[in-house]
């Protein structure tokens, strides 16, 4: 792939998605480190949508995400760390307001965004976005 070509890669257990062939990979986050290791520390943004609203789906989303990361670290699983000079991954995360606080705790960088994701079948549950970079007001009303 040329230089400042952007890859992108969909992780998603619903086989359906395999309709985008190279961009699918099938993910399970009960195994959040069955990927292939050319994914490990690759990537400098990644969205993440966690399937469920409970604190193991939570976290075991945050193992993969820091995996995937570009500088990764597998002592410390801390992005926190990395030196100056060297960009740190953008992480965007789109869950269930009640799931703000433990987001927060297992990416420590991260913060509330006040864009309010919506979900297209009008679920009850109310979404919230955190993120650990400021997302340019076009591109959030382009996620709408």
């Amino acid at each position: 792939m040329p230089r400042g070509q952007a890859r992108l890669c969909l992780l998603e257990y619903d086989q359906r998605f395999s309709v985008f062939q190279e961009e699918y990979k099938h993910y399970d986050y009960q195994q959040p480190l069955r990927l292939g290791a050319e994914m490990k520390g690759a990537f400098d943004r990644v969205f993440c949508d966690p399937p469920f609203l409970s604190e193991d789906c939570q976290t075991k989303a945050a193992i993969t995400v820091r995996w995937l990361c570009k500088g990764y670290s597998e002592s410390t699983m801390d992005l926190s760390d990395l030196h100056q000079g060297v960009l740190r991954p953008r992480i965007i995360v789109c869950t269930g307001e009640r799931m703000e606080e433990i987001v927060r705790r297992l990416h420590p960088d991260i913060f509330t965004t006040d864009f309010e994701p919506r979900h297209a079948q009008g679920r009850l549950d109310h979404y919230t976005m955190l993120s650990n970079c400021q997302v340019p007001k076009a591109e959030m009303q382009a996620l709408k």
